[in-house]
């Protein structure tokens, strides 16, 4: 059986008068989604076997399909065979969540819902996501209001739990978990939740968030840039101007700038830095 990645892209809700549930069928395990209503038009996605999109079947032969995440387009409507379910959040996701993905694995009916923050790089960030098993109305895990992530991928999804500030240790100051860790499987195709923790951060006075940025300052041109990133994102998250401009500008310490692990590493602190600023 064949998996392809989705293209995660976050765009408007779709309100259709006939929208119906469906899941492909396609010995191939997977079927292309199209730009446009022809076998001809161009290829943007493919929906696999298990999941469960919406349709629309007012079309003669070619039926407009979409996903809760954003992949939207065109498929024949000989792949598509109607799904009669209700599967929603059944009542236990916040006033914000919706269905974000909805998938059948050996025999049950599980969903994912959530509060979608953003879609980036194929990945969607976002807070509550719960799973449920849609047949029993039952929910599998509990939900946070951490920041989390889901990610599909070769026909498997990962959610992923983030901590709310990395922890290095190279810090002086412990940072106190908020959360325990803890794991929770499905199957390994399916959903593998980690539930990575939180940790709270030191809150310093004026005096000492000077003396905190001048030994960082001093440090990080003969350093390595990555074991002052947390360092950097702790002071930033204070109230001091100066420390979010440094933060800010990290990447001016690096000769050959921010890329590799480095570049993730901050990418990922200044995401956080924006979620704890809202």
């Amino acid at each position: 059986m064949k998996y392809t990645s989705i293209l995660f892209l976050l765009l408007p809700i779709h309100l259709f008068a006939q929208a119906r549930l469906g899941q492909i069928n396609d010995p191939d395990g997977y079927t292309n989604v199209r730009s446009e209503p022809s076998g001809q038009a161009g290829v943007i996605g493919q929906i696999n076997d298990g999941e469960i999109f919406e349709f629309d079947a007012s079309g003669a032969s070619w039926y407009k399909v979409w996903t809760n995440y954003g992949l939207s387009g065109y498929m024949h409507s000989s792949k598509i065979q109607d799904v009669k379910l209700e599967c929603g959040c059944n009542g236990y996701g916040g006033a914000s969540s919706k269905p974000i993905l909805r998938y059948t694995e050996a025999g049950r009916v599980l969903s994912i819902c959530g509060a979608i923050d953003s879609v980036e790089n194929k990945v969607i960030y976002g807070t509550e996501m719960l799973v449920q098993d849609c047949l029993n109305h039952e929910k599998l895990n509990e939900p946070s209001i951490l920041p989390q992530k889901v990610e599909l991928k070769d026909g498997r999804i990962s959610m992923t739990e983030l901590a709310n500030l990395p922890v290095s240790k190279s810090w002086k100051y412990d940072l106190v978990p908020v959360t325990k860790n803890s794991y929770f499987f499905i199957d390994d195709r399916f959903i593998k939740q980690i539930n990575a923790g939180a940790y709270s951060f030191p809150k310093f006075t004026t005096n000492e968030l000077k003396e905190e940025l001048k030994e960082l300052k001093s440090g990080l041109p003969n350093g390595i840039l990555h074991l002052f990133i947390d360092k950097a994102l702790v002071l930033a998250l204070n109230d001091c101007d100066d420390c979010e401009t440094l933060f800010l500008s990290l990447g001016d310490y690096s000769v050959g700038g921010l890329d590799g692990e480095n570049g993730e590493k901050y990418l990922e602190a200044v995401r956080i830095y924006k979620l704890n600023k809202k």
